[in-house]
């Protein structure tokens, strides 16, 4: 069976690995910036096409492209043919992501076909630059049938993910409309010179879809130029304030824009293991995986590929996607007639469980320590709900106290459960922090600090805080071997129509 289960994942990749922004944002933005939504964006430069990549609007902006290949192979793989366009995946992408980030959902038309050129001029004129002043935006999108209403509900888009230093040195450095402490803390990551990649986030919440970027605008905090100029004694001041105050307009009116955006440029259509408790409210994006199925099925004219296919690819891709190894997925696995809460809380590690429950829980599964420690090195990625580290910022002694104490800011002894706190400092990408947290006893999970606590698995947190190419080795090994664990294969389970529900 051919890898299809990534057609559609990127939206399932934000959840499941737990790093909604960077990805999120890179799923928008090709989006966004796609000139005439005809995935004329995704082309490369050659010869005789100057590409829209390299637009400046686009510039060290535009992110994802190499995920959308992968998607684009996978599906054609499975189908034996080219069936989905690109621009029809990019439009699918840009919704689902949306909507796994906690935002609206609006219907995608298919049918999309993609350009055979790209212009860089026209792509340079058309899509908004993050200098413009109001004036240039309103005008901008009236060009493109939108109007001001429009305008200010797709920058919210912005809500999600990050921006690069350059984008907005010139804005906290020399702009007055701007709070003064914003302005500073912005300064401490963005220097005068150099440090032009470094990102700071768009918004305080930048992997969930939601109104703080508006009540950031009415606070002189909006990070970009082109943003502040939505409120800044303009004719869309009003709508800012409606938005922030009120997120069911600002869902509705961004996702009619978004359509709206479709139909004024587009290419015309051519025609219960979830409770268990490591689970709960730990293991998200089952909605996504359902869409994903429903996508590919749809595209190859039936139940090609399984709900357990596409969970492992999903996982493979959306560590690679955030900087990670990469592995081979072995394929053709088919899915459970039947689910276990109880065996899923015996077999599943508890945030709470000492180490020698864990080094048991890991070896009846067929794994050894280095696999417990390797894997366990996934909390790279993601965040947690303070229900799951409460007991830890508040009891426990093995914690670095400023990190105690900047976590319970967020965690209070009484509510709060569900607030989230980042699983390690770059909870975006697939790095070494988490074991350097873990020297520095800035595990967030009890589970986690077990890993480094003078046991028996110190020795392999020392070696991969230090050793990137062992960890992304061991990683990967660990990953298949997990994968191999009892799947069901052959005449053993069922390709389901409905990964909610067996046939």
């Amino acid at each position: 069976m051919a890898s299809g289960g990534s057609v559609f994942y990127l939206s399932a990749l934000i959840i499941l690995a737990a790093a909604a922004a960077t990805v999120a944002s890179s799923s928008l933005s090709p989006y966004y910036y796609d000139r005439g939504c005809d995935a004329s964006i995704l082309l490369d430069p050659s010869p005789t096409i100057d590409s829209e990549k390299n637009a400046r609007p686009n510039l060290n902006s535009a992110r994802g492209f190499e995920v959308i290949d992968q998607i684009k192979q996978a599906v054609d793989e499975v189908c034996g043919r080219p069936v989905v366009s690109c621009a029809d995946i990019l439009a699918v992408v840009a919704r689902d992501s949306v909507v796994a980030l906690g935002g609206p959902t609006w219907k995608v038309k298919l049918g999309r076909r993609d350009s055979t050129t790209a212009s860089r001029t026209k792509a340079d004129s058309d899509i908004p630059s993050p200098f413009m002043d109001l004036p240039a935006l309103i005008n901008n999108f009236k060009n493109q049938g939108l109007n001001e209403r429009d305008l200010v509900a797709l920058s919210g888009g912005h809500s999600i993910g990050f921006a690069q230093c350059f984008v907005f040195r010139n804005r906290i450095y020399s702009e007055t409309n701007i709070d003064p402490k914003f302005a500073q803390q912005r300064r401490s990551t963005c220097p005068r010179n150099g440090g032009n990649s470094t990102l700071s986030p768009l918004d305080p919440t930048p992997a969930r879809f939601d109104t703080a970027y508006f009540t950031n605008l009415i606070k002189k905090k909006g990070l970009l130029h082109s943003d502040q100029q939505l409120f800044n004694g303009g004719s869309t001041d009003g709508i800012v304030k409606t938005y922030s105050s009120n997120a069911k307009a600002f869902s509705a009116d961004f996702a009619r824009a978004v359509m709206l955006q479709f139909f004024w440029i587009l290419l015309p259509p051519l025609t219960v293991k979830r409770n268990a408790l490591p689970n709960a409210n730990s293991a998200r994006g089952f909605e996504v995986i359902d869409q994903i199925k429903s996508e590919v099925d749809k595209a190859c004219g039936g139940a090609v590929v399984s709900c357990a296919d596409i969970l492992a690819v999903v996982a493979r891709d959306s560590v690679v996607a955030l900087g990670g190894p990469t592995w081979a997925v072995q394929l053709g696995r088919r899915d459970s007639t039947t689910a276990s809460r109880t065996a899923a809380e015996t077999d599943l590690p508890s945030p709470f469980a000492d180490l020698p429950e864990l080094i048991n829980g890991f070896k009846k599964q067929g794994l050894d320590e280095k696999d417990l420690v390797v894997l366990s090195g996934a909390h790279t990625l993601g965040f947690s709900k303070c229900g799951a580290f409460k007991n830890r910022i508040y009891n426990e002694t093995n914690i670095d106290p400023n990190f105690a104490q900047k976590r319970r800011s967020t965690c209070p002894p009484n509510g709060g459960d569900g607030n989230l706190a980042p699983l390690d400092p770059t909870p975006a990408r697939f790095d070494l922090a988490y074991f350097t947290n873990l020297k520095n006893k800035k595990g967030l999970l009890h589970s986690d600090q077990q890993l480094f606590n003078g046991g028996s698995t110190d020795n392999l947190v020392n070696t991969y805080s230090s050793n990137a190419p062992a960890f992304w080795n061991d990683f990967a090994n660990s990953m298949v071997k997990m994968g191999n664990i009892k799947p069901l294969t052959g005449n053993q389970g069922q390709v389901r129509l409905n990964c909610k529900m067996v046939n």
